[in-house]
């Protein structure tokens, strides 16, 4: 399973972020939110920490400061929803110098990730997709969505869950569809509640599959034991093999362009790219480490073909890589910390995560090959995983806290 999705240009350094002290970032565990010392937060999941105070409940998410050793504890992390008790905590013009905190949220003058949906207590979430209106996302056993405007203290809702013993393993979105790869196979269900799972009719024989990518009716996937990666379309159309071999490709990635469509994947270190109307996947890179994530952008039509840009992230050697069909090398973004894991891009940016060591989100744009820090958690609580990127902000589950997070694409107009 790997991040997907959807990035806007020119590279700002480091040092010019710094320089803006009003958009210093801060944050503890749960909403990132710097909490004065003795004071509970209120928000919803979030643990209150400090001398002998009392952790937060994880139903009610109240967190209480207590009296420590040679002062006072910190209070619990404050929930996205309800106005910080601080000056100047609008987000639409935080702090004296009146910056916006598009995508985040204002506390105590500084502007920090905000909580736009959570899973339900007890549960993992899992593959998170959205559209328009909602995220969606599964557990294993249930899918759910949540309101992407909606308040993120608010329930999120069940979908629908599997039954009879089935799992589910990877959800995507597919114009009305929620397509769900699953124990049994290829199953569907309607993005309205209480809709039935029921088998993805003309996919019923491809039950052993490890992942899948669904865009625009077509489903991408890569077959158990065989080692192939198959396409096909909801509409009844062919079935077919673009990638046969001996090893098994991971990391599947797709996107498309008009109905131009391409799919990139991995085989022990080496990337391939296929598109619709070539005669076969070819191996594209050099063999730069293990892969650990992939991504690619369409480019604009104007290009060479295949028109299409790959960046993925390795391990042994760490570093982020980027490569266009018809350049000599692939390319390595300069000064990305270490660990780079989940990445996701567009034709603006490249942003990955770092889900150890510096517990940090990256970018570079699409156009340079040098790194910058977009936000750092400065607890080092924080664990990122999958990353969505939508048209102003970024989004990305910390899988510490079972919850979806958004922060602005670009932290200079923060």
């Amino acid at each position: 399973m790997h991040s997907r999705r959807l990035l806007r240009p020119a590279l700002y350094g480091a040092a010019a972020v710094l320089a803006l002290s009003c958009t210093t970032i801060l944050g503890v565990e749960g909403d990132y939110s710097p909490v004065p010392p003795g004071q509970g937060g209120s928000g919803p999941g979030g643990s209150g920490e400090g001398g002998s105070g009392a952790s937060g409940s994880g139903a009610s998410g109240t967190g209480q400061g207590g009296a420590g050793q040679g002062g006072a504890g910190q209070g619990g992390g404050a929930d996205a929803t309800v106005p910080c008790d601080y000056p100047n905590s609008d987000p639409a013009i935080c702090n004296e110098c009146a910056l916006a905190c598009d995508c985040s949220r204002c506390f105590n003058g500084q502007c920090v990730p905000a909580t736009v949906a959570r899973a339900p207590q007890g549960s993992t979430l899992k593959s998170p997709i959205f559209d328009l209106s909602y995220f969606y996302w599964h557990d294993g056993s249930c899918i759910y969505r949540s309101q992407r405007d909606g308040d993120a203290a608010t329930a999120s809702e069940s979908l629908v869950c599997a039954s009879g013993g089935v799992t589910i393993d990877e959800i995507a979105e597919s114009e009305d569809k929620i397509i769900a790869l699953t124990s049994s196979g290829f199953m569907q269900t309607s993005k309205s509640p209480s809709s039935p799972l029921t088998m993805l009719p003309g996919f019923e024989q491809h039950t052993d599959v490890a992942e899948m990518e669904a865009r625009f009716g077509t489903v991408f996937w890569v077959q158990n034991v065989t080692h192939d990666v198959y396409y096909g379309t909801f509409n009844g159309g062919p079935i077919e093999r673009i990638h046969d071999g001996n090893l098994p490709p991971r990391h599947l990635a797709v996107t498309s362009q008009g109905m131009k469509y391409w799919a990139s994947w991995d085989v022990s270190g080496l990337v391939y790219l296929w598109s619709i109307g070539s005669p076969a996947a070819i191996d594209y890179s050099d063999d730069t480490g293990s892969v650990h994530d992939l991504t690619l952008v369409p480019l604009p039509d104007t290009g060479p073909q295949p028109n299409v840009r790959i960046f993925w992230t390795t391990q042994n050697p760490e570093g982020v890589r980027i490569y266009t069909p018809g350049a000599p090398d692939v390319d390595t973004i300069a000064g990305s910390k270490p660990s780079p894991s989940t990445i996701v891009a567009d034709q603006s940016h490249v942003y990955w995560a770092h889900a150890t060591g510096s517990r940090e989100i990256s970018r570079a744009g699409f156009n340079d090959t040098t790194a910058e820090t977009l936000y750092v958690d400065p607890a080092s609580k924080m664990k990122p995983g999958e990353m969505l990127l939508g048209t102003q902000c970024l989004y990305w589950v910390d899988d510490e806290f079972n919850r979806i997070v958004s922060y602005s694409r670009d932290p200079i107009a923060q």
